[in-house]
């Protein structure tokens, strides 16, 4: 299935690869939700560029905030970046423009 994306500037391959960069990495424990992210991923992202990103920090799910986070970090430019994952009310708080 085709991802539902609110953003224009947003593809399908972009989403699919943040989604899978907020989500345990290969062979770490995954649970359901993140196998299947990281099946998806892997259907149109190589591993080589899925390790092109280096997960630094991961806040496993919290029942309490219900979401799960990661932090990022490019490693060809450094860039360090948080990735996040969980239930739509609390992930549409996170948002700037909520419209």
């Amino acid at each position: 299935d085709k991802p539902i994306i609110f953003d224009s500037k947003m593809t399908d391959e972009r989403l699919i690869l943040l989604s899978s960069l907020a989500a345990k990495r290969l062979d770490e424990g995954q649970d359901a939700i993140d196998t299947c992210i990281m099946n998806k991923a892997l259907e149109s992202i190589s591993k080589k560029e899925m390790f092109e990103y280096e997960q630094v920090a991961f806040l496993p799910f919290d029942p309490s905030i219900k979401r799960t986070e990661a932090t990022i970090e490019n490693k060809k430019t450094g860039e360090k970046f948080k990735v996040t994952k969980g239930a739509t009310p609390q992930i549409l708080e996170l948002c700037d423009s909520k419209s």
